[in-house]
């Protein structure tokens, strides 16, 4: 079973009560447990904001790519990062403005040659 962030529970009831719906952001890790992924979703002024983070339990560096897609909306970032031990480093920061829009948002962070995917859904308006 892959643990839910706590911190996604209350952003993701008030999401709903807006008529919003976040899919609960969800941590991967790596095999080897170097580093995992994470896309956290917030609201705020009719937007959303996407922020794609790596968290490493040592130094760690590598690359990531962050897609956003949705109606009318095509997002690519990507590049090289270094995370510090014990930190989150952000590694991608998307403000979509939904208005009944829905997105799909896919984190790929590659460390050592090993790949780890993250994904996170909005539907609806806000």
């Amino acid at each position: 079973m892959i643990p839910i962030s706590k911190r996604i529970v209350p952003a993701l009831l008030t999401a709903l009560a807006a008529g919003a719906v976040l899919a609960p952001a969800v941590s991967a890790r790596t095999g080897d447990e170097a580093a995992s992924c994470e896309i956290r979703a917030s609201r705020g002024g009719g937007a959303v904001t996407l922020t794609a983070l790596v968290h490493a339990e040592h130094r760690v560096e590598g690359s990531y790519s962050l897609r956003v897609k949705g109606r009318g909306t095509s997002i690519d970032q990507g590049g090289p990062f270094a995370a510090r031990a014990g930190r989150e480093a952000v590694v991608g920061t998307v403000t979509l403005g939904t208005q009944g829009a829905s997105f799909e948002a896919k984190l790929d962070v590659t460390v050592d040659g090993e790949t780890v995917t993250c994904r996170q859904s909005i539907r609806g308006g806000i």
